[in-house]
């Protein structure tokens, strides 16, 4: 191979080849014929250098390379350059699921492609223009009246929703029928397709200009991407996330390839028009202090696949900051019924929606995170999802007020309960008039599911009042003591909760007091002021879900006076005679409170429950 001095002009970049290189001797690009002029196109040149330098160095002397998809890389190698001046450009635009660099393996599921590094080269995509969902067919016009395509109902003989000038058809089943684009989600690819790597190192690199994915990892293992840069990446029209790691092929048949123990690490993100990462390794991956200025939809994106196969996933240590709603729901990190995830240490701003959501979770844990100005009044953009056009019905210009939102929504979703989540140590902050909920509880598909959620030592900074918990939509959690809250501070429903009233018969009663306690402390007197009883007694929370209530009861119209301490009444009341004339149990938790049962009863008896968060 030639030597480095060949192509390195002064000592900064020697030194950097070397030690990217680990070596004097190394192949350059020029070398077979890539001339880096912005004009030429080198796409042969690249393809040949690539395939003769396996195993070896293969330096990118600065310069704008031309280059046409798809160059294949299939065994392992360095390529190298110097960071923001070797930059490759993509020549003519892609097509979806084309991509531009991309590894293969001749024995998929096998990983073939072993130890390869890329380092300080820039992936340009040109700013080739793609097809948009609010285009006009064929010309391409983009349509500025999107409205212009609905009309009332009412006026419609067909019932339809859509254009008056297709009365059998609905605009959301028949995309021939209107002006969207059918075709607005195929005309994207991606820089730098990685499937079936191990030990594979991307770092230094920069990926811009491109409105369709980075770089996707599928199905590879031991895989960094480290102190990357990514600008003005995605399209806000599908799920065109900067990066997309997961499994490779179908879960549960012999082609599928797990993607394990993926990092993504020290990156900066800006310009997204969509998310920062679906990340759904399959065994395990790690998002750690990564920097992320501006996405639509979700900003990290987790499936259900996620740990499918066994790992955690960490996301720790990263910011988040200045979501843009483009469909459906504007999250920083949106979890699907996954399993088995740590989120630590993040700090979380402005998302339109949930700074989180994790529904349908098991076993995630929550702490040490900052919460800044998350949720805000939105309206549904006209964009595909929204529009509902495969069959659904459409939400496109309905409103969400942030006072109906939570920082965190936790729940039920699809039918699966949320299961052994952990929510503590946790600050959230708001300096708006009117600010959402720390936390939200959502269900769908089935009622009381949810079960095993603690929420504990979490601190609110609010300028206006900020409740803990929204409660508008019930039936989730299990019967038992589910959803435990303790020791929040700052919240306006953080103080204790007093209910009064009067028991006037036996039977059930529930009592509501806005939220489920961790404890609660049982008073009651018979409303006979003649009479000297008092009834003290108390009942609270614990994991089992075993019972832990019990009265003390005292009677000082008796002579001499009684008193007596009973295990699973949480009211009881003897007269003189020491006869029992009212006896009250603990029932069952509610979402809103909890219910007691009068199960003896005789005499109008005053109560007063005290109820801790």
């Amino acid at each position: 191979m030639a030597k480095l001095d060949t192509y390195a002009r002064d000592s900064f970049v020697a030194d950097e080849v070397r030690r990217l290189a680990g070596l004097d001797d190394i192949a350059s690009v020029k070398d077979f014929g890539a001339v880096g002029d912005g004009t030429t196109n080198d796409t042969s040149a690249v393809q040949s250098a690539i395939s003769a330098s396996y195993g070896k160095t293969l330096y990118f002397p600065p310069g704008s390379y031309l280059v046409d998809p798809t160059v294949s890389i299939n065994l392992g190698l360095k390529m190298v350059g110097v960071r923001g001046a070797s930059i490759l450009k993509l020549r003519t635009a892609m097509t979806s699921p084309a991509n531009w660099f991309k590894t293969a393996s001749s024995s998929a599921p096998t990983r073939v492609v072993k130890n390869l590094h890329i380092e300080g080269l820039t992936f340009d995509g040109n700013s080739f223009a793609p097809q948009r969902w609010l285009q006009a067919g064929p010309s391409g016009a983009t349509i500025t009246d999107p409205e212009a395509d609905y009309y009332d109902a009412g006026t419609n003989p067909s019932g339809k929703i859509g254009n008056p000038a297709y009365p059998d058809y609905d605009i959301f089943s028949a995309i021939a029928d209107n002006r969207r684009n059918a075709t607005h989600s195929t005309t994207v690819g991606c820089l730098l397709a990685l499937e079936l790597v191990e030990d594979c190192v991307v770092r230094d690199c920069t990926f811009q200009n491109h409105y369709g994915r980075a770089i996707i990892e599928i199905g590879g293992k031991n895989t960094l991407i480290e102190n990357c840069r990514l600008d003005t990446i995605g399209k806000n029209d599908g799920p065109f996330h900067a990066i997309y790691a997961s499994g490779y092929g179908t879960i549960g048949q012999q082609s599928f390839q797990d993607c394990e123990n993926i990092v993504i690490r020290g990156c900066y993100a800006k310009n997204l028009e969509r998310s920062f990462a679906l990340f759904s390794p399959t065994k395990g991956g790690k998002l750690i202090d990564n920097y992320v200025d501006g996405w639509g939809e979700s900003c990290v994106f987790c499936t259900s696949n996620t740990n499918v196969n066994g790992g955690v996933v960490h996301i720790r240590g990263n910011t988040f900051k200045n979501g843009v709603l483009t469909d459906l729901i504007c999250a920083a990190v949106e979890l699907n019924n996954m399993p088995n995830i740590i989120i630590e240490g993040n700090h979380f701003e402005e998302a339109v929606n949930a700074a989180m959501g994790v529904q349908g979770s098991q076993n995630v844990t929550i702490k040490n995170n900052i919460f800044i100005n998350c949720c805000d009044d939105f309206t549904y953009p006209y964009a595909p999802y929204a529009e509902g056009f495969i069959g659904g019905t459409p939400i496109v210009g309905n409103t969400d007020t942030r006072a109906d939102q939570g920082v965190i929504t936790i729940g039920t979703l699809d039918g699966i309960g949320q299961n052994n989540l952990t929510v503590v140590d946790n600050h959230f902050i708001d300096t708006r008039t009117t600010p959402p909920s720390a936390f939200k509880q959502q269900k769908n598909g089935g009622n009381n599911l949810s079960k095993n959620t603690i929420i504990a030592r979490n601190q609110i900074d609010s300028t206006n009042p900020m409740s803990l918990l929204n409660t508008t939509i019930g039936g989730v959690w299990e019967t038992n003591m589910s959803l435990w809250l303790k020791d929040n501070i700052g919240a306006a429903d953080a103080a204790p909760v007093v209910v009064e009233g009067q028991f006037t018969a036996t039977g059930v009663v529930a009592i509501n007091c806005g939220f489920r306690p961790s404890s609660v402390l049982a008073y009651a007197a018979s409303n006979n002021a003649a009479r000297g009883q008092l009834s003290v007694g108390a009942f609270s929370w614990n994991s089992a879900a075993t019972r832990n209530d019990f009265v003390f009861r005292l009677g000082a119209d008796a002579d001499p006076a009684s008193s007596g301490l009973v295990a699973q009444d949480v009211i009881r009341l003897v007269n003189a005679a020491e006869t029992l004339f009212i006896a009250v149990d603990f029932v069952r938790w509610l979402e809103t409170g909890f219910e007691v049962n009068v199960t003896s009863y005789t005499e109008l008896t005053n109560y007063r429950f005290v109820c801790f968060p």
